[in-house]
């Protein structure tokens, strides 16, 4: 009676594990780091970490700008003719918000391609304490009205309320 037992429990336990495997695809995060990646031409991001993408908030940006006649990046010297969203990292180890690391590629009318990283917080999310870190579930990312350029290749995107004050 007992060994069945012990065999329903591995069961159980194995059907679960399986479950949250099939629902949170581990390969995806860096639990050293405090990151989740994905691709978001090919890859789900996980329920878990991400309310909602934010890459789809930096692209609806660029566009805008990009439909305005606004040259994007400042500093280009050709048209954009395509972007293209290309990695999201999620750093979910926290104490307020998580951030989000967006790279996209820029294509260029003379053929020309560059790579810019975006960074946006997410203001709305679950924070978890736990021993060492808090963890941040259910990030979710709001529509952006700007970015500011805050590295040679890096653009700081404030949620709406932080935009009176640029960095």
């Amino acid at each position: 009676m007992r060994a069945r037992r012990s065999l329903f429990g591995l069961l159980v336990l194995t059907t679960l594990c399986g479950i949250i495997y099939w629902l949170v695809p581990l390969h995806h995060f860096d639990f050293v780091k405090g990151t989740y990646a994905y691709d978001p031409r090919s890859d789900a991001p996980s329920a878990l970490i991400l309310a909602n993408r934010p890459e789809t908030f930096v692209v609806q940006l660029l566009i805008g700008k990009i439909q305005n006649g606004e040259p994007f990046p400042s500093k280009a010297l050709q048209n954009v003719v395509s972007i293209e969203p290309t990695q999201v990292v999620v750093f979910f180890y926290t104490d307020w918000y998580a951030f989000a690391h967006v790279t996209i590629k820029f294509t260029y009318s003379d053929s020309t391609t560059n790579n810019e990283v975006f960074r946006l917080k997410a203001p709305s999310s679950t924070i978890v304490p736990l021993l060492v870190v808090d963890l941040s579930l259910g990030n979710e990312f709001q529509p952006l009205r700007d970015c500011f350029l805050e590295s040679a290749s890096t653009f700081y995107c404030p949620f709406p309320s932080e935009i009176t004050n640029p960095p």
